[in-house]
């Protein structure tokens, strides 16, 4: 059997790709006999692959769901969106933001909607453009150049970093509710056609997430990825949003943040509730028959 799978992301970063790496530095996909490859959703058409296709965009998966796509989340890594706001030295302030610009995603990507959700408890005289800009480099150089207000920036980038170029935190994760943002995400197909895959990736990753509580092992895998002023000030925001055995709160559907999602999208006529957002079977048994996995 081929035992090679294809794993999508949205961004390269700590907050998507933890998982993976973990997953992979303990063997985990090895001891499988998995063969993972990576791709970058954003150019990649999966459409085109004969190969299983997952993904750890989860909060991307559940717009998919949204949209009337026959997809699942498998499993959940981390329950909250780890992405910040940060303005210019002169920017303290949520408020002085009033009529100015934000270097951000396009509108139609979760950090953008999780930022206008957030924005809309502000109040502004004129609400701050949002530009949609590449990546996190082109947005840090706008911020620092002056050229606009304020940066919203992913786990590739370490807070800590930001602060020492005089940046001001102005939204942190905290600032949000729970939120299914990263794991693993799949089509209903590759479920019905590769369940014994699927069960393994789900182990894979449901056992990377124990290792990573440990401080000394949660180190080594932020070095197989490339932060932006090094992961610290990261460490402690990835396991505040890490879950505790892959599930998040069955009262999810009931998320003010997911309404906000439905409505930004039009979809205020869909109501998904949690069996049409999550398939956590294959975690379930993985975790019923490993009593020992938190």
């Amino acid at each position: 059997m081929n035992r090679h799978l294809l794993l999508g992301f949205r961004a390269f970063d700590a907050h998507e790709l933890l998982c993976h790496f973990a997953a992979r530095e303990a063997g985990y996909y090895q001891s499988r006999g998995l063969r993972i490859s990576l791709r970058d959703l954003t150019f990649d058409g999966r459409a085109q692959s004969s190969l299983p296709y997952l993904s750890t965009a989860c909060a991307a998966g559940l717009m998919e769901i949204l949209q009337g796509v026959e997809r699942r989340l498998l499993l959940v890594a981390m329950r909250r969106p780890l992405f910040w706001l940060y303005g210019g030295s002169n920017t303290e302030k949520l408020e002085q933001l009033d009529g100015g610009r934000i270097a951000g995603y396009v509108d139609s990507s979760p950090p953008a909607r999780f930022l206008t959700w957030r924005l809309a408890d502000v109040s502004f005289d004129q609400f701050p453009a949002i530009d949609p800009v590449r990546d996190d480099l082109m947005r840090l150089g706008l911020l620092l150049s002056g050229e606009v207000d304020a940066g919203l920036f992913s786990s590739a980038v370490s807070p800590a970093y930001l602060e020492e170029l005089g940046l001001n935190n102005l939204i942190s994760p905290a600032d949000l509710p729970e939120f299914p943002t990263t794991g693993l995400t799949t089509e209903h197909w590759v479920i019905e056609r590769f369940p014994e895959l699927v069960d393994d990736m789900v182990a894979a990753h449901a056992e990377a997430i124990a290792l990573l509580r440990d401080d000394e092992f949660l180190a080594s895998v932020l070095k197989q990825i490339n932060i932006l002023g090094g992961s610290a000030g990261l460490t402690s925001n990835l396991r505040r949003a890490l879950t505790e055995d892959g599930r998040i709160a069955e009262t999810f559907d009931q998320s003010p943040l997911l309404r906000h999602l439905a409505r930004s999208m039009c979809r205020e006529t869909i109501k998904p509730d949690s069996s049409t957002i999550f398939d956590f079977t294959a975690l379930n048994r993985f975790l019923e028959s490993n009593h020992d996995c938190p």
